[in-house]
């Protein structure tokens, strides 16, 4: 196996919920259910274990510096969204109080580092702007996308997709709709090409499938 903790746990035993990796391929984040670590992918050494316990998806900025991870607090229960800058040694730099309560899900950064995406069960997709990620956070808007949200993600362009059961769907960033998106099953993945005109979807039954972002149309 790649990444190891120690010499003979692997990562998995963790139940994995997330797993990101840097541009470069020298670090990793994972969120899980008992567990979370930054990694250094050319060792397998754990450089940091994060104390969001029960964490359920992370996002990582596209300069590498920043990791967003939806976390489940008990007491009382609530989910809120926490930003860590991991240059040198990791620190909070934020946190986005019952952002995706009452269960948390699935969390994006854009591409210029200034929005974070929240969604969660039984809530609406929410956006978050800021003047960086080192900063406050405000909420800028609720796009309402049923009961069961379980990931989003960032195009390209600032647009923001998420998957429920059966479907995902897409808005620009004023909140106006832009396409639906038939996956099949309960949407676990979205990722864009680097060009943003396909959406890659993947769903619980284990299928992927490849869309044109604008119409919807399956590729």
């Amino acid at each position: 196996e790649l990444v190891k903790v120690g010499e003979t746990e692997p990562l998995d035993v963790f139940m994995f919920r997330g797993f990101v990796v840097t541009a470069d391929g020298t670090r990793a984040a994972s969120a899980g259910a008992s567990r979370s670590f930054l990694l250094d992918t050319t060792t397998a050494d754990v450089l940091f274990e994060f104390p969001e316990t029960d964490a359920h998806a992370v996002a990582l900025s596209p300069n590498g510096q920043h990791i967003a991870i939806t976390r489940l607090k008990h007491e009382p229960e609530r989910c809120d969204v926490v930003v860590w800058n991991i240059e040198a040694q990791p620190k909070v730099v934020g946190a986005i109080t019952d952002a995706v309560a009452p269960y948390a899900a699935g969390v994006a950064i854009s591409n210029d580092g200034l929005r974070i995406a929240s969604c969660g069960y039984e809530q609406p997709v929410r956006l978050w702007s800021s003047e960086s990620l080192d900063s406050t956070f405000q909420l800028e808007r609720e796009i309402s996308g049923g009961g069961q949200n379980y990931c989003v993600a960032f195009a390209p362009d600032g647009s923001i997709v998420f998957g429920s059961p059966v479907f995902a769907a897409s808005f620009n960033v004023h909140g106006e709709p832009i396409a639906s998106y038939v996956v099949g099953g309960n949407t676990s993945c979205l990722i864009f090409a680097p060009d943003g005109r396909q959406l890659i979807a993947g769903n619980t039954l284990g299928e992927v499938a490849v869309f044109d972002f604008r119409s919807g149309t399956k590729e």
